[in-house]
């Protein structure tokens, strides 16, 4: 009965004990599991638990406590499993008051983290049964296993300790946190610690305690590492007697302290105090002691304030080494100071300082002490040391030392006026050095002569406020940030530490408030620094530093860098008698760099050294208050404006020799602008802009979010002014979204211009005039598409005549890659503008047109663009054409276009709607479904001449029109078109020269009336004509011989010897590579089949390709055999890609060296990103061989058709080699 009894109490005095945070809710949350039990608390379980069986805890946070003791015991062998599946963390001590021999068996405790209890933080696990006084039993004979589990804030984490015998206790994988001790083990009850694993980001004082005796020898080791406690088999080694307080942020010897001022004031002369690891606000703390103070190195130990050595010690030496000081609340004037120091030595090593105005100071009445600083660094810093020297004979030396543009040393003697006073700044040691011989007369600064505030980030807006008109604040290194609104300060010189040094975040103006001018400054100065805005266009003033209100004071803006204002520099309102002069001064993303209004006020020097980068839209702003004249210029255009004057205001620029434009408005209104870098919100700056006048956007390269544009607005994105089909573009100012431009309301219409921006992943144009909106005048010029996903630039259908677009201009633009899920997406969908122009685009792979007009309302000029790939047509204009307005189609290349190249289509109701003046002249059509084509059309004003499709000279072809009155012209020789011509008729054509033809003598050119006409004639045409040469034979051929001539050596006639392809064409066919497509023809510019490839071919490896069930059937058959090509659609056309892989693949059958060319970089030429991926390492080898070459502009044009006068000229390179 009394054996039952005890285990029953002993359970039911832990249920009462244990205080879970988790309370009941919702009819109880499941805490802890034991098999397939649940529990609702955690005192419950670990009660119902038997030896051996796992407690598995859940996820939660968990406060356990003693029976009036620190510790919550456990008295059965179970195991605790935290979860697996998020944090179990355990407040308060666990320990195991297990009693008898585990004999070998293992207590687990895994995936927990134990935390503190309040201040109880002694010890948080621990195995020992001596809760039970009297107790005859022992803890003995387990395996102690700590898995998975953190210890934090612990003087000691894990131990085995006096009543445990026998056991082996294995740490694995476990992380210690700011713990003093890991593990502690008594090993002489034969305890042992078997294994120890901690993680690496583990922090602790000492990984191992045991205590013991060896020969009737006590011992109590603690091991920094567990591979010393190893080592020391004699347990003689290690630390002995530690003592203290934990947490501690110090320690003299083994005793510790619980901070920096405690340690210190027990430390006595030569002590060393180690500050551990941590951050300490430690104020202004005192030292009356020669103490050593040693941190954990690196920014490991942070003391925020400042320490001043008091002692008055002699012939000492002072260690300071591993600390991090850092400027905090008041303490901003020194890290270090010694005030009373004699005959000394300080040696600051490894240390940084950070926004102090002094690092280190030996000052006061201290004297002969040399201050010796190595490897360390200042940021922030106005002066690294401060030493007093003269009588004080103070000395520093410096190694290793890095003070970030803040001065190495400041030497003064403590006299503060007079000839013998000394206030020197050095940037270097080893000026100041140079110096001190000469007894400091020649420093870098000359603070007795000029005195100056030193100013730090902290001290910054204090310095401001309490300075004087013309007083000078010396910055620091460090970032500082002006106060937000704060618009009028008082003209202050600003003297930074350097552009990379010295930066300032925010607006500064410099002058006059409340109307009242500032006139007792003659001089300012500001230089050193950098003025960054950081808030975009949200900065409340936009201007970088300004000057208002000041009288009669000459300015200069020096060493300076001015990134992402609307105004770099902006001197405004009254400032009379004031030159602004600038030196050495950079412009970065800054909209205007010099802003300055001119009336009383002037600009002088504009120094060569003076620039601005490719994304500021001009150089100088000159303006007035009385007439609002705003006048725009490059420095150069200013420099010729100005004269050669050396100070100019608004009456003595002479713009007479400048031109207007973008970079010039001559007495024009105020433009406004902002210079956006990536991610900014292009919108906001829109919004921002006044709803009138000239407003510019310029993007830095980088990625922007689609917006809508209401006002006039040039948005010039990074690669403005340069042709992408010309010159590539640099880093791309990318659009990613829609660009909707609302026109104005009242029948105005905004104008908007896009030039060298890049509109990617959907980026796209679209005006939403007929909305509620005008038309708009837009220029997209410049510009790259690519990868959009519906209509790249969509001006849509207006409601009224009154909302019609204005003069649309699409100029020099690359797109490619225009597609929607209904395949109905156009490059340029373009409706009811009174003017097109169209000029210079190259445009390829567009699900439907490239370029869609309707109802043009006046002019349209369409002229030198290249189209290739296109699903419908290449260039259309549908329903209406205006009367009297010139349609101009010339000079275009129209490639693979699988509807027409050109088209015309009439209203559906009003065929007579197409009215303008059309003329279509000298255009290329390869590959193209049709090539000029009018449908549902009458009565047009056309003409169309020199026009080539496939080679072949091409009209116009009119579809379901009714009375039309254009009549068409044919000339052929032999069955081909020499000459092709459509017009109004009546209309005049002089007709081509005589064509030879061997045996045979030119007649003349008889027409479909019958008439016969001679060569160059002119001729009258009033309907459709065809002229067809007439020959005779020549005179002196033989009786008996055939009527046909002898072929001649070289019979075509299409092939001129001055063409560039003629040696070639009679390479290929003197060596039976080639024949013609009849017997005079060879039709160079005819469009190569891949059965011309494959016969081609196999004529080359000797194979008669006569007979079959084709002629090109046994060419076929062999191309197949030998994989030079799958012999599929025999009649497709090929491109220039394909027989390059055709020719490689021939190579490698042929057993030819095809090595030759795999180290040939390709990547030079414009268009190899369109090399597709199976052809490339055909090119590579192409290119390295000199089988295909470049054209003139350095493109490889893979995707375009071969002609057959290109496949000739490669075949005969490919025989050669």
């Amino acid at each position: 009965m009394k054996k039952r009894f005890l285990p029953i109490l002993l359970a039911l005095i832990m249920a009462l004990t244990l205080l879970p945070t988790l309370a009941l809710a919702d009819g109880g949350k499941v805490v802890a599991t034991i098999g397939d039990n649940d529990y609702y608390d955690l005192a419950t379980a670990i009660g119902a638990a038997q030896d051996g069986e796992t407690v598995e805890i859940a996820a939660g946070t968990y406060e356990l406590r003693g029976d009036g003791r620190d510790a919550f015991s456990i008295w059965r062998a179970v195991n605790l499993k935290g979860s697996t599946g998020g944090e179990t963390i355990i407040r308060g001590t666990i320990e195991y008051a297990v009693t008898g021999d585990g004999k070998g068996s293992s207590i687990t405790v895994e995936n927990i983290t134990f935390e503190p209890l309040g201040n109880k933080n002694n010890q948080a696990l621990c195995w020992s049964n001596d809760q039970i006084s009297g107790s005859p039993n022992k803890l003995t004979g387990y395996n102690l296993v700590v898995k998975n589990c953190k210890f934090d804030g612990w003087k000691f984490a894990v131990g085995v300790n006096s009543c445990a015998d026998s056991c082996s206790l294995r740490i694995e994988n476990t992380a210690f946190e700011n713990v003093l001790c890991a593990a502690a083990v008594e090993e002489g009850k034969s305890n042992r610690l078997a294994a120890f694993d901690a993680t690496d980001d583990s922090t602790f004082e000492y990984a191992v305690q045991v205590w013991g005796s060896i020969s009737s020898t006590n011992y109590n080791c603690y091991y920094n590492e567990y591979e010393e406690f190893l080592a020391d088999e004699s347990r003689t080694g290690g630390a002995d007697n530690v003592t203290g307080v934990w947490p501690a942020a110090a320690r003299i010897g083994n005793t510790y302290y619980s901070t920096v001022g405690e340690a210190v004031n027990a430390a006595d002369d030569d002590d060393t105090v180690n500050i551990l690891a941590g951050e300490y606000n430690i104020g202004s703390l005192n030292i009356n002691k020669a103490v050593n103070l040693v941190g954990a190195g690196g920014a490991d130990t942070v003391l925020k304030g400042c320490i001043d050595y008091k002692t008055a010690a002699e012939d000492a030496e002072i260690n300071i080494s591993g600390l991090f000081f850092k400027a905090e609340g008041a303490n901003t004037n020194h890290a270090l100071s010694f005030s009373a120091l004699k005959n000394s030595t300080i040696n600051v090593t490894d240390c940084d300082f950070k926004g102090y105005q002094f690092g280190i100071g030996v000052n006061s009445q201290a004297t002969g002490n040399t201050l010796s600083v190595s490897e360390s660094e200042f940021a922030e810093v106005n002066c690294a040391a401060g030493i007093k020297v003269g009588d004080a004979d103070n000395v520093v030396t410096f190694e290793g030392v890095e003070t970030n543009g803040g001065f190495a040393v400041q030497a003064f003697n403590g006299i503060y006026s007079g000839d013998e006073q000394i206030n020197g700044y050095y940037e270097t040691i080893e000026s100041y050095e140079s110096d001190k011989g000469d007894g400091f007369k020649n420093p870098d600064y000359n603070a007795a002569a000029d005195p100056a505030t030193l100013v730090t980030p902290a001290t910054f807006e204090a310095a401001l406020a309490s300075a004087k008109a013309g007083d000078t604040l010396m910055l620091a290194p460090g970032t500082y940030k002006t106060a937000a609104n704060k618009w009028f300060t008082t003209p202050v010189n600003i003297i930074g530490s350097g552009v990379d040094n010295t930066i300032i975040e925010g607006a500064l103006w410099l002058g006059g408030g409340n109307s009242v001018p500032v006139n007792n400054v003659t001089t300012l100065t500001v230089k050193g620094v950098t003025f960054k805005n950081t808030e975009g266009v949200n900065n409340w003033s936009n201007a970088g530093l300004g000057f208002t209100q000041i009288y009669d004071c000459n300015i200069t803006v020096e060493n300076c860098v001015f990134d992402g204002w609307q105004y770099g520099v902006h001197m405004n309102g009254t400032n009379t008698g004031t030159v602004l002069n600038f030196v050495n001064v950079d412009f970065k993303n800054t909209f205007v760099a010099i802003s300055a209004q001119l009336n009383g006020a002037k600009i002088g020097q504009i120094a060569e050294n003076v620039t601005t980068d490719e994304y500021n839209a001009f150089a100088v702003q000159a303006f007035t208050d009385a007439d609002h004249d705003y006048n725009y210029y490059t420095f150069a255009d200013f420099n010729t404006a100005r004269g050669g004057k050396e100070e100019v205001d608004i009456n003595d620029l002479d713009n007479a020799e400048l031109a207007e434009g973008i970079a010039y408005e001559n007495g024009g209104g105020m433009l406004r602008g902002y210079v956006l870098t990536n991610g900014d919100n292009v919108q906001d700056a829109i919004d921002k802009l006044p709803e009138s006048g000239k407003s510019y956007i310029v993007l830095t390269p980088g990625s922007y979010d689609g917006f809508t544009v209401d006002k006039s607005l040039t948005i010039l994105g990074a690669n403005a002014g340069t042709n992408p089909n010309e010159e590539s573009h640099g880093p791309l100012s990318r659009i990613t979204g829609k660009v909707t431009i609302n026109g104005y309301t009242d029948g105005t219409k905004p104008t908007v211009v896009f030039d060298g921006v890049a509109f990617v992943d959907g980026g796209c144009i679209w005006s939403q005039n007929g909305h509620g909106f005008c038309g708009v005048n837009l220029t997209v010029q410049n510009c790259k598409a690519v990868n959009i996903s519906d209509h790249f630039v969509y001006t849509t259908n207006p409601s009224t005549d009154d909302y019609r677009n204005g003069t649309i201009k699409i100029i020099n633009n690359y797109v490619s890659g225009v597609h929607n899920a209904t395949g109905t997406a156009s490059a340029f969908n373009l409706w009811y503008a009174e003017e097109h122009i169209i000029m210079g685009n190259v445009v390829e792979s567009v699900d439907y047109n490239a370029f869609n007009l309707n109802d043009t309302v006046g002019d349209v000029t369409f002229m030198d663009n290249k189209i290739s790939y296109v699903g419908q047509n290449g260039f259309q204009i549908a329903n209406s054409a205006a009367e009297g307005a010139d349609v101009v189609i010339g000079n275009n290349e129209f490639t693979n276009v699988a509807g027409n190249a050109i088209y015309f289509l009439g209203h559906s109701t009003d065929p007579a709607q197409i009215k303008s003046d059309i003329s279509i002249l000298n255009n290329r059509m390869n590959g193209c479904g049709g090539a000029i084509v009018f449908e549902k059309v009458s009565s047009v004003n056309a003409e169309a001449e020199d026009n080539f499709a496939d080679g072949v000279p091409v009209g116009i072809v009119f579809k379901d029109s009714g009375d039309v009155n254009v009549a068409n012209v044919n000339v052929l020789v032999d069955g081909v078109v020499v000459y092709a011509s459509s017009g109004k008729v009546p209309y005049s054509i002089q007709l081509p020269a005589a064509p030879s033809k061997p045996g045979y003598i030119f007649m003349g050119w008889k027409g479909s009336d019958g008439h016969t006409h001679q060569a160059n004639e002119t001729v009258t045409v009033e309907k459709d004509m065809t002229f067809t040469a007439v020959w005779s034979n020549l005179p002196d051929i033989e009786p008996g011989e055939p009527d046909e001539p002898d072929v001649p050596d070289f019979p075509f006639t299409d092939v001129s010897v001055n063409a560039w392809y003629y040696e070639a064409v009679k390479y290929v066919y003197e060596n039976g590579i080639m024949n013609g497509m009849d017997r005079y023809s060879f039709q160079p510019n005819g469009t190569l089949t891949r059965a011309m490839v494959w016969t081609m071919l196999a004529r080359l490896d000797g194979v008669n390709t006569e007979g079959g069930n084709s002629w090109y059937a046994k060419a076929q058959e062999w191309a197949t055999a030998n994989s030079v090509s799958d012999g599929e659609n025999p009649t497709g056309e090929v491109t220039r890609e394909q027989l390059v892989t055709m020719l490689y693949r021939y190579a490698q059958y042929k057993g030819y060296d095809v090595s030759i060319g795999e180290d040939t970089n390709i990547l030079s030429y414009v268009d190899v990103d369109q090399v597709s991926d199976w052809a490339m390492e055909a090119f590579q080898w192409a290119c390295g061989t000199g089988v295909i070459e470049g054209d003139e502009n350095a493109a490889l044009t893979p995707k375009a058709s071969t002609t057959r006068a290109q496949a000739a000229a490669m075949f005969m390179r490919f025989i050669e080699l």
